[in-house]
């Protein structure tokens, strides 16, 4: 797991994609009160206040140029906590936040899950956005230099987020099945 690093540590790390590749995973719990009526939001309730807790990272050697990068969500095989299922993701809306330099480089988007396709967004069916982003929302400490790029979101021309329906859009399997005994 990744340790938290100092402002000053950033500063003296290496900026750019040639140094290398690092990732994190960050998970937020929702604790639902399930005989209370649903309150309405107030300050003290407001996103500001959600908490993330760092559940995984990656690293690797850098390039100077890549064809693809990999981004992935897993967690430990034991775990006090319920885990993200292939279930959970049907249904559902996201949006990607990145900065403006990298999401201009972007011409396809992949989801992949448990040996399946999700979905394939080409650069045809989205947009960038960058209108309203605030980079204080992300859980993770980035350098003066990293935030100085505008952050934005790449959504779909014609709505506000993707979404999966694994009923209008059947996964594509991109692994050959085994024959089980």
């Amino acid at each position: 797991m990744m340790t938290d690093v100092s402002d000053e540590e950033l500063a003296l790390s290496p900026e750019g994609i040639g140094h290398g590749l690092s990732g994190g995973a960050w998970e937020h719990y929702w604790d639902f009160d399930i005989g209370s009526e649903l309150e309405p939001e107030t300050e003290s309730t407001s996103s500001s206040d959600e908490k993330y807790e760092r559940v995984g990272s990656s690293f690797s050697a850098g390039s100077e140029s890549v064809e693809r990068i990999n981004l992935s969500y897993n967690h430990g095989l034991a775990s006090f906590f319920s885990r993200l299922s292939l279930k959970d993701i049907d249904q559902s809306m996201f949006v990607f936040v990145l900065n403006k330099s990298l999401a201009e480089k972007i011409r396809c988007i992949r989801a992949y899950a448990n040996e399946y396709q999700l979905q394939e967004i080409s650069q045809p069916q989205f947009s960038i956005d960058t209108g309203q982003n605030d980079p204080d929302f992300i859980p993770v400490k980035f350098s003066d230099a990293e935030v100085s790029d505008v952050w934005v979101r790449i959504r779909p021309v014609r709505a506000s987020a993707f979404s999966i329906s694994f009923s209008s859009q059947t996964p594509k399997r991109v692994v050959p099945s085994r024959e089980t005994p």
